[in-house]
């Protein structure tokens, strides 16, 4: 498709590319829904824990924001629960990991697969290394 693209327009100028993944874990078989300890790294959902515990059956939305800035490129990391039924309480386990990196920048035609590429291993690194653990790997493995 890009190709297409160089192709049809000559003097294509790049100056903004970007890769946003946003994934959406829902867990059905566990009935406690602001337990993620064995699936997500628990400092993504440190908010959780500031109601008392018969208090959180009435959080109706729990979101954060937490951006990067690595020089020649941005990762904007915003997660939490978000919530479909907004305004009112959370009723179901699903959690929001939605990660997009981007380059603001004079991109040559010949670069912009490179830098998706550098992108990508960007958000796949930190999606690996610091947002998940072994019990949500466990559950995508055995789709």
């Amino acid at each position: 498709m890009f190709g297409s693209l160089i192709e049809n327009y000559v003097e294509l100028n790049i100056i903004r590319i970007g890769l946003r993944y946003i994934d959406e874990i829902e867990i059905k078989q566990d009935q406690e829904i602001f337990d993620w300890k064995e699936y997500l790294n628990t400092k993504l959902f440190s908010a959780l824990s500031i109601p008392a515990k018969k208090d959180s059956k009435f959080i109706s939305r729990a979101f954060s924001n937490l951006e990067f800035n690595f020089g020649d490129h941005n990762l904007i990391l915003k997660y939490g629960m978000f919530n479909p039924d907004y305004p009112s309480p959370i009723k179901k386990k699903a959690f929001i990991l939605d990660s997009d990196a981007f380059k603001r920048d004079n991109i040559q035609d010949n670069e912009v697969y490179t830098v998706l590429d550098e992108l990508h291993n960007r958000i796949s690194n930190l999606f690996e290394s610091k947002l998940i653990k072994d019990g949500l790997r466990e559950i995508m493995n055995a789709r």
